[in-house]
């Protein structure tokens, strides 16, 4: 059996530069969770509700993020129509 095939890859068993960036990420995402636990008020256009800021900001980074897809979507479509 290859070594690919045991998933070892080119690196022969150690770790992988992707796994210790994955482990970096989840380091920063648990001190960012942990540092900004306070709670906030966010107005809605109906009313409002307490929350940790750090949901907050995950949620507003995550319907960007989807923001943005769709815009980049929709260009994409109209560039192939012209």
């Amino acid at each position: 059996m290859s070594d690919r095939a045991e998933g070892r890859g080119q690196g022969g068993g150690g770790i992988s530069a992707r796994q210790v960036l994955l482990g970096a990420v989840i380091v920063i995402a648990l001190w960012f969770a942990i540092t900004n636990s306070q709670k906030v008020e966010v107005d809605y256009i109906v009313g409002s509700a307490h929350s940790p800021l750090w949901l907050v900001i995950v949620i507003s980074v995550l319907l960007g993020m989807v923001i943005d897809r769709s815009v980049a979507m929709v260009g994409r479509r109209r560039a192939r129509r012209e």
